[in-house]
C-alpha cells in the first residue's frame, strides 16, 4: 500500500541553484552521503551487527553517463528524519558524540551540485516502511512551498538509503583535449585515491567497504623512506596551544616518503577519525613547490576537541580568528619532533646525503683533470688565494666574498667579447638541495676576476657524477657566468639579469618541472 504525504520545501528564490555552481571537489560532495552512511551505522553498530553477514558498513557508488546511484546498508531513516533530509536548511537538534554529519553542505545541496535531480529511498531498520521522493532542482525555482513524497510498505529486514542523482553536472570520464595523449592518474583513480586517504581509518580498521563501479576502495599506506639501520624516518608528535582563551589539541605523525610525491605529500588533518583536509602544507614548513620537504614530507594531525571547527564544505579548517592558523604553524615548528623530520628532508638528496669534504675535493678534482689537455682556450692553474677587497658585484649578489686563507683552488682563465675573465670555480655541499645551483660574486671587478660557487647537491644534476658529465656541468655554469656578466656589460640591468640567474636556479633545484 501507497500513501502520499507533504514536505514543505520554502526556502527563498535561487539559493538552491546557488549551491550548485560552489566550487567544491567531487570527494567533498561524496563525502556527505559516506558521513551519513557511516554515522547513521556507528550509532546503531551493536543492533546492526547482530544482523547475519553483516559486521561492516558497506557503501556502493555506481556512476556512468547517466545517473549516479549511491546506496548503503546503514540503519536508514524514519520518517522525521527523511522529513528533515528533503528541507533545505533543516539540521537535527542532537547530534552523536563522534557525529560526522554535524557541519558540511547536507545530503540536498551535495547531490544537486552533482546534477539537478536526484530521488531519495529509504527504510529504518526494524521499520516497515519505505519513504521516497524526487527532488527536482528546475521545479524547485519555481519557488513551490511543498513538494510530494511516498510512504510505502516494505519488509522490516530492509534498512538502507539510496540516492540516485540524474541529470548530471559532473562526468567521471576524462575529457582530454584535441591532440593531447593521456598522462597521469584518470579521474576515477585520484577520486578512489582521495577517499581512500579520507576514510583510511573506517578503511584499515575493516568498519567501512566503500566500492566504486564494482571495484572496492583500498588504503595504501605510503611507503617511508628507510635509515642506514633499516628503519624508518618517522616520528610521532602530541602538543596544545592556547589561542583566545581556548585549549587547541593536537597529536600525529611525520615521516618522510620514499619516492617524491607531489599528489600525497602533505599533512593530512583528521577530525573524528575522517580527513578534513588533505595536502595541508603551509610555506612556513614546507616551503615552495620545488622544495624537497614539499614533494616528500607526509603525516597526519588529529585535532582533538570540539575547539577545532570546520568549514561549511567540511574540507579545511575555519581559521577565523585572526592569528589561530598562525599560532597553530608556530606551535608544529616549535616541536621537535616535526622540525627533525624536516631538517632532515632539506638536506637530503639520495645518494648525496653524506657527502664529504673529500667527496667535494673529489669533484674539484675532477675538473681540474676534465678541463686539462682539452683543446679549449681554457687553461688550468693553481693559485694561492689572496686576501681581497669585496666590491660591486656584477651579478647583483650582494654577499661579501670571503678569504679563504691559503687554500689551493682551481682557477680557469677565459677571454669572451673582448674582456679576460678569470674564473674561480668552487664546488659547495655545505648546502641543501635547494640552495640556488649557481652563485657569481665579484672578487676584483677592474681585473674582471669572480668566483663561482656550484651546488653539488642539485636536484638537477643528481645522475650525473662520473668526470665527463662534471666536465660538462662546469662549462656549463661557466657559459651561465659569461653570459649574466656579459649582458650587464653590454647594458641589462643587474637586477634583470639576477632575474634571469633566480628563475634558472628555481627551475633547477625543481625535479618536477624538467624532466
Amino acid at each position: 500500500m501507497q500513501e502520499k504525504a507533504k514536505a514543505n520545501m520554502k526556502i527563498g528564490t535561487g539559493i538552491m541553484e546557488a549551491f550548485t555552481r560552489m566550487p567544491v571537489e567531487t570527494e567533498q560532495l561524496l563525502r556527505e552521503f559516506i558521513d551519513n552512511s557511516t554515522t547513521s551505522y556507528y550509532d546503531h553498530e551493536a543492533e546492526l551487527n547482530r544482523v547475519v553477514d553483516q559486521q561492516k558498513c558497506i557503501i556502493t557508488i555506481e556512476w556512468d553517463d547517466s545517473r549516479i546511484v549511491i546506496e548503503d546498508n546503514a540503519y536508514g531513516m524514519n520518517q522525521e528524519e527523511f522529513y528533515r533530509a528533503l528541507r533545505p536548511n533543516a539540521k537535527a537538534e542532537v547530534y552523536s558524540v563522534d557525529a560526522r554529519g554535524k557541519y558540511g553542505l547536507g545530503l540536498k545541496y551535495a547531490a544537486l551540485n552533482l546534477g539537478s535531480k536526484y530521488t531519495i529511498e529509504t527504510s529504518a531498520f526494524g521499520s516497515d516502511k519505505l519513504f521516497s521522493a524526487e527532488i527536482d532542482l528546475e521545479l524547485l525555482k519555481t519557488d513551490i512551498e511543498e513538494i510530494d513524497y511516498v510512504i510505502s510498505d516494505v519488509w522490516t529486514s530492509k534498512h538502507f538509503t539510496k540516492i540516485t542523482i540524474t541529470n548530471l553536472s559532473r562526468t567521471l570520464k576524462d575529457v582530454p583535449k584535441k591532440g593531447s595523449k593521456k598522462t597521469g592518474k584518470s579521474k576515477e583513480e585520484r577520486l578512489r585515491e582521495a577517499l581512500s586517504q579520507i576514510y583510511q581509518y573506517d578503511i584499515t580498521q575493516g568498519k567501512l567497504d566503500i566500492f566504486l563501479n564494482g571495484k572496492k576502495i583500498v588504503y595504501h599506506e605510503p611507503e617511508k623512506l628507510q635509515r642506514k639501520d633499516g628503519g624508518e624516518f618517522f616520528s610521532t608528535f602530541e602538543d596544545s596551544f592556547g589561542f583566545g582563551g581556548k585549549e587547541y589539541s593536537y597529536y600525529g605523525w611525520i615521516a618522510i616518503l620514499k619516492r617524491g610525491d607531489v599528489s600525497n605529500a602533505g599533512f593530512m588533518l583528521v577530525q573524528k577519525d575522517r580527513a578534513i583536509q588533505l595536502n595541508y602544507r603551509p610555506e612556513d614548513l614546507f616551503g615552495k613547490s620545488n622544495s624537497f620537504p614539499y614533494q616528500r614530507v607526509v603525516g597526519e594531525i588529529n585535532l582533538d576537541g570540539d575547539n577545532w571547527v570546520v568549514t561549511f564544505t567540511k574540507n579545511a579548517i575555519k581559521w577565523d580568528d585572526f592569528g589561530l592558523e598562525d599560532t597553530f604553524i608556530q606551535s608544529l615548528k616549535d616541536n621537535k619532533a616535526i622540525t627533525d623530520i624536516f631538517k632532515y628532508a632539506r638536506d637530503y638528496r639520495k645518494g648525496k646525503e653524506n657527502i664529504t669534504p673529500e667527496d667535494v675535493k673529489k669533484w674539484q678534482g675532477d675538473i681540474k683533470k676534465s678541463f686539462e689537455g682539452s683543446k679549449t682556450d681554457v687553461d688550468v692553474k693553481k693559485i694561492k688565494e689572496n686576501p681581497v677587497s669585496s666590491q660591486e658585484n656584477p651579478a647583483e649578489e650582494k654577499v661579501p666574498v670571503k678569504n679563504e686563507g691559503n687554500e689551493e683552488k682551481t682557477c680557469i682563465p677565459i677571454s669572451y667579447a673582448g674582456v679576460d675573465y678569470e674564473f674561480e670555480v668552487i664546488p659547495s655541499a655545505n648546502t641543501s638541495p635547494e640552495t640556488p645551483w649557481i652563485k657569481t660574486q665579484a672578487k676584483d671587478v677592474d681585473k674582471n676576476k669572480y668566483r663561482i660557487e656550484i651546488n653539488v647537491r642539485s636536484p638537477f644534476f643528481e645522475e650525473y657524477s662520473d668526470q665527463k658529465s662534471k666536465k660538462l656541468i662546469t662549462k656549463m655554469a661557466l657559459c651561465v657566468a659569461l653570459a649574466q656578466l656579459a649582458s650587464k656589460k653590454a647594458g641589462l640591468s643587474g637586477i634583470d639579469s639576477q632575474k634571469f640567474i633566480e628563475e634558472l636556479n628555481s627551475i633547477l633545484s625543481s625535479t618536477g618541472k624538467v624532466n
